[in-house]
């Protein structure tokens, strides 16, 4: 998260809480591509949003995309971006941690 102004890192966490309290739901009913797609559009909407500095959390983001688009099937392209989305939010929490030491 080096390189990340603190109100970035918020902006992270909550959009990519939202996705997946949008997106889990879909790929439970079976609606896999859906998922896939509100998690595909938070990603790119972040990488928009954050400042230059902020380039690992970029990075990961990008690279769950290109991951996930090369996968043919759309439940495996959904898990591919929340692998992406969960090890971001799991970085954020031990950085969280670290900040109230």
């Amino acid at each position: 998260l080096k390189g990340c102004e603190p109100t970035s890192i918020a902006l992270i966490a909550h959009s990519l809480e939202n996705a997946i309290q949008v997106g889990a739901p879909l790929y439970n009913r079976g609606d896999f591509a859906s998922c896939y797609h509100v998690y595909e559009g938070a990603a790119l909407d972040l990488e928009r949003k954050l400042e230059k500095s902020c380039k690992s959390p970029q990075k990961a983001l990008a690279d769950g995309r290109k991951r996930a688009a090369g996968l043919k099937a759309s439940h495996a392209q959904a898990w591919a971006m929340r692998d992406a989305f969960d090890g971001l939010l799991e970085v954020i929490q031990r950085w969280s941690i670290e900040q109230k030491r």
